[in-house]
């Protein structure tokens, strides 16, 4: 595997992957779907970043891996699958990224111990491995959804939840995550597409 290689499937999890212009309710708030101190007026984190998805969209793995966890029903993430990766292969994948929104961060301030790393999934509606499965880069794990807190969100914000930690229960808060948007290659949002979303 060479780093076009990398840089291609950390794209593929979503085809042509653009941000979440708008929010749980319906209003336009990008910047909610970033990662860091950026939702309720820079009150709330955010523990990752939201890619639009109109649900059943193909979700596949951007690296190879192990899945350590694929459950239906995981609380407020719902359907989620955690796929375990090298740091040596995500570090080989990471882009140049100039933070865009107020609140938006790098990283917590835990992050970056270990030789492992940890790509989480969630809001799925089908899941399609199972724990301990080799994964590879591109290959299908499951479907974009609206289950767990993203059951009762606007059409308009239908979106996968992305984010990468350095264990594997990192909790809540963003001590032990890394903002997704220094590897995921997002392109300009179709902001007509997502407002016109029905699924």
């Amino acid at each position: 595997e060479n780093v076009n290689e990398l840089s291609q499937y950390m794209q593929a999890y979503i085809d042509n992957p653009e941000i979440t212009l708008y929010n749980y309710y319906g209003n336009y708030n990008p910047a909610g779907s970033s990662f860091g101190k950026v939702r309720d007026g820079g009150t709330k984190n955010h523990q990752g970043l939201d890619i639009f998805a109109p649900k059943g969209t193909e979700v596949k793995a951007c690296l190879k891996g192990t899945v350590v966890e694929a459950n239906e029903a995981d609380g407020n993430w719902g359907g989620l699958i955690v796929i375990e990766v090298t740091k040596e292969d995500l570090d080989r994948a990471r882009k140049n990224y100039t933070l865009q929104y107020t609140g938006e961060k790098e990283k917590g301030d835990s992050y970056g111990r270990g030789e492992k790393r940890y790509l989480r999934y969630a809001h799925l509606s089908e899941i399609s491995v199972s724990v301990n499965q080799p994964v590879s880069a591109g290959m299908v794990i499951g479907k974009s959804g609206n289950t767990g807190n993203a059951s009762g969100q606007n059409v308009k914000a239908r979106h996968l939840h992305f984010d990468i930690s350095d264990i594997e229960s990192p909790g809540r808060g963003i001590g032990d995550r890394e903002n997704p948007a220094y590897y995921v290659r997002l392109v300009t949002p179709n902001e007509n597409k997502q407002k016109n979303n029905t699924d």
